[in-house]
C-alpha cells in the first residue's frame, strides 16, 4: 500500500477556510458598525446636554441680577420676557417653537449684543413668585424619529 504525500490543499479545504474567514470578517464589520452607531447616539446626547447646561448657566446668571421682570408672552409654545440687567440694560429672552418642528431657537438680546443661545429648545418655562424665579428648559435633537431629550430646572432668588 502506497501512502500519498500531500503538498497542496484540496478545493473543499480552500472553500471551507474562505467561508470561515468571510464569516469572521462579517462579524467584525457588524461590530464596527454597531460601535459607530453607539458612538453617534452618545455624541448626540452629550451635545444636547452640553447645550442645555450652557443655556442654564446664562439664565441662572442673568435671572439672579434681573430687576423688573416683565413677561410679554408665556405659553407652552412661546415665551418672551425682559428685565433690567445692572450692567447691560434691558435684556430680552425670546423662545418660540413652530408647530411643525420639535425644537425652536432661544434668543437673548441686549443693547450691546444679540445672539441665539440654542436652536434645540423643545420646552421652556419661566415663572415668577415674588423674589423667586423658577425656570425649566428641555433640549432635544431635531430628528423627530429618534429624539433624545435632556431637561434642566432651576430656581433663582434675585438679589
Amino acid at each position: 500500500m502506497r501512502i500519498f504525500n500531500r503538498r497542496a490543499f484540496t478545493f473543499v479545504e480552500v472553500m471551507l477556510t474562505t467561508f470561515i474567514f468571510v464569516m469572521i470578517l462579517g462579524a467584525l464589520y457588524a461590530g464596527l458598525i454597531a460601535g459607530g452607531r453607539s458612538w453617534d447616539a452618545f455624541d448626540s446626547q452629550t451635545a444636547i446636554q452640553r447645550e442645555a447646561r450652557r443655556v442654564y448657566a446664562y439664565l441662572n446668571r442673568d435671572l439672579r441680577m434681573a430687576r423688573y421682570l416683565k413677561f410679554k408672552k408665556n405659553t407652552s409654545r412661546e415665551v418672551v420676557f425682559s428685565f433690567e440687567h445692572p450692567d447691560e440694560g434691558l435684556v430680552t429672552y425670546a423662545w418660540a417653537r413652530p408647530p411643525d418642528k420639535a425644537t425652536g431657537p432661544l434668543h437673548r438680546s441686549s443693547p450691546q449684543s444679540s445672539r441665539v443661545l440654542s436652536t434645540r429648545i423643545s420646552a421652556f418655562t419661566v415663572e415668577q413668585q415674588s423674589e423667586r424665579i423658577d425656570f425649566s428648559l428641555c433640549t432635544a435633537t431635531e430628528d423627530q424619529d429618534n429624539q433624545d431629550e435632556f431637561q434642566l430646572t432651576g430656581r433663582v432668588t434675585r438679589r
